[in-house]
Parts: structure tokens; C-alpha cells; sequence
């Protein structure tokens, strides 16, 4: 009887040591598996495939920027050239209709020694003149406002004040020269004169040095 617990001792030890041997057997084969199965490295021909391509790539890219740069000042030299072209020939329509007026004033002078043709003249210079202010109308020229009308320091300038009973004081007596405005801008102030009124009391000088703000005349 004693025999008989021994012999199933054994074979309960003998059980109880397979999981472990499994276990371990496991385990090793699962190392070596991953021993057997490394990552992949890339190869010198495949870094060196790589190495051309960005290369080439960079080449492209360069090549590219250089071709933008140099159309990039193409376009500089283009514009400044057509900026030069405009500004050089910017009255080209102006000047042409001028020209009439040239043609108009040489032949006035060419018959203006014959004293019979005396008052032709006159009207041939008068319309010569009218066509070139029509001209200059066009063009945005126009006239400063001056007799009868009050004085503006931004339109005028004073030279001096005169007694007078039929203009009233601090309005415009005379012209001594016309004042002109372009595109409602003042680009020349009209010379006058200032009525004192019937007094010969003189106008504070304040009155014409009045500032503006800028010469727009809206």
C-alpha cells in the first residue's frame, strides 16, 4: 500500500512539471522567432536612387527660382519703361490740338504787314485765341472768378485797394492778372485789386492773409 502512494506521488510531480516545460519551451521559441524576423534596413542602391531624385528635384526647384526671378524683373524693367512712355508722352493729345493754334497764329503773322488786312487780323487772332481756350476748357482749365466778387485769399491775391462808389468795400475792383484753376484745383491765383468802398479806410491785412487748408476748390 505504501508502494501504491508513492507511485502516484510521481505521477502527480511528473504532471505538475509539464506547464513548466511547456511554458519555458514556449518562451524560447518565441524569442528566436523574433531573433529570426529583424527590420528591414534600406540598401545602399535604394539610399543611393533616393539621393539622385532629391537631387534632381533640387536642381528643378533652383532652376524654377531662377526663371521667376529674372521674369520678376523683366516686368520691373517693363513697367519703369512704360511709366517713362507715359509720362514722356502723357500731353500727346494736348499738344496735337495745340498745333492749330500754332497754325492759326503763323499765318495771322504772316499777313499782318499788309495794312489793309488790318482788322482780319484782329479777328483772326480773336479766333485763334477762343480756340485755344476751347482747348484748354476741354482739358480742364477754367477761369478764377474775380470782378464783383469777394475777395478769397485761397482764389486770389491782393496788390492793392482802391477807393471806389459803384463796387462795394472787400469785393474785387480790377484784374491785373487772370487766375486759373485745373481740374478745380488752383494752379495760379488771380492778381487784383480790392475796393476799399467810398471810405479810404484801408482793409485789415488779415482779410488777405487768410490760410487754406489746401487748393481744391470743390
Amino acid at each position: 500500500m505504501h508502494r501504491d502512494l508513492m507511485d502516484k506521488s510521481k505521477k502527480i510531480d511528473v504532471r505538475g512539471d509539464e506547464p513548466e516545460t511547456k511554458e519555458g519551451i514556449t518562451t524560447v521559441k518565441d524569442e528566436a522567432g523574433a531573433s529570426e524576423n529583424p527590420s528591414e534596413e534600406p540598401s545602399m542602391d535604394d539610399l543611393s536612387k533616393k539621393i539622385e531624385e532629391l537631387t534632381e528635384e533640387s536642381k528643378n526647384n533652383y532652376d524654377k527660382y531662377l526663371r521667376s526671378q529674372a521674369e520678376i524683373e523683366n516686368i520691373i524693367k517693363r513697367n519703369k519703361k512704360d511709366k517713362e512712355e507715359l509720362y514722356k508722352y502723357a500731353n500727346e493729345g494736348l499738344i496735337k490740338e495745340l498745333l492749330q493754334v500754332i497754325d492759326n497764329l503763323e499765318r495771322a503773322l504772316s499777313h499782318s504787314c499788309n495794312e489793309e488786312s488790318y482788322n482780319a487780323h484782329i479777328e483772326g487772332v480773336e479766333l485763334t485765341l477762343k480756340g485755344l481756350k476751347d482747348i484748354l476748357t476741354k482739358s480742364g482749365l477754367s477761369e478764377v472768378k474775380t470782378i464783383g466778387e469777394d475777395f478769397d485769399p485761397c482764389l486770389h491775391h491782393a496788390v492793392m485797394q482802391e477807393i471806389s462808389d459803384s463796387v462795394e468795400k472787400g469785393k474785387i475792383l480790377k484784374v491785373f492778372q487772370k487766375g486759373y484753376l485745373l481740374n478745380q484745383r488752383l494752379i495760379r491765383p488771380a492778381m487784383v485789386v480790392i475796393s476799399k468802398g467810398v471810405s479810404d479806410d484801408n482793409i485789415p491785412d488779415e482779410t488777405f492773409q487768410g490760410a487754406c487748408e489746401e487748393n481744391n476748390i470743390e
